[in-house]
């Protein structure tokens, strides 16, 4: 230079690089809109933070400038994607989050029980991943809760136990999983009714018992139990409209 030179002591800062710890959920469904948390150092600046590309959405970040927290956009394709952060003031830090194909439901069995519900239910697809919550009903936001018994290493089954019904008739089944999402199986169980005894020909016999009884009705499907009293009675037969009961 022809004016000579100059210092500054001091004039310019170099910030230390951003770090990611961890990413809670690391995982989640492809249609996105769980709530994430991202925690590490020196979140400070303005940030821009994307996942596969895609904005997060509502980001917000703790005082301490050591947690990003928002909501995950949706995903273009299930698998890995890039969680990028990048700071005007402290570069850019790149990490990683899953995203996961919803659970699909492939049957349900038995696919039918009393109104009364505590059927054990065995639920086969895939995607079974998580926390798993299961309903049956109308709506996921309206449907009683099943009891979940047990859910299988691999995500493919669950055990269940059926919640009491609202009304007979088939209904819907939800599956949410805390890392796949939801799924819907439309009119997946059915709420049978009550089965319901009009009449019963002869209606007074011996007290030895033996005599041959016919039981008139609805609903007599299944596997059938009948007592008279307290004492179990031998059906003979069923017809298979379940109208008629035959027993000693």
């Amino acid at each position: 230079s022809t004016h000579g030179s100059v210092t500054r002591v001091a004039g310019f800062t170099y910030n230390p690089r951003m770090t990611v710890t961890t990413v809670t959920p690391s995982q989640g469904p492809v249609g996105g809109f769980n709530n994430v948390d991202i925690d590490g150092t020196n979140f400070f600046g303005n940030l821009t933070v994307t996942i596969g590309g895609n904005a997060l959405i509502g980001v917000t970040v703790n005082a301490g400038k050591t947690r990003i927290s928002g909501t995950v956009p949706a995903g273009t394709s299930a698998g890995p994607a890039p969680l990028v952060i990048t700071s005007d003031t402290h570069g850019t830090v790149q990490a990683t989050y899953t995203y996961n194909n919803a659970p699909s439901i492939n049957a349900l069995n038995p696919a039918s029980g009393p109104l009364a519900g505590n059927t054990q239910v065995d639920i086969t697809g895939s995607g079974f991943g998580g926390t798993i919550v299961v309903k049956i009903g109308a709506t996921f936001s309206s449907a009683p809760a099943a009891t979940v018994q047990s859910v299988s290493p691999d995500g493919t089954l669950i055990k269940i136990l059926t919640p009491p019904g609202v009304t007979a008739g088939p209904t819907n089944v939800f599956v949410s999983s805390s890392t796949n999402g939801l799924s819907t199986r439309l009119n997946g169980f059915t709420y049978n009714s009550p089965p319901q005894a009009t009449g019963i020909i002869p209606n007074n016999g011996p007290l030895a018992g033996g005599n041959r009884v016919e039981i008139n009705g609805t609903g007599f499907f299944g596997t059938i139990n009948l007592t008279f009293g307290t004492t179990p009675a031998t059906v003979l037969a069923v017809d298979t409209a379940g109208n008629t009961i035959s027993a000693l």
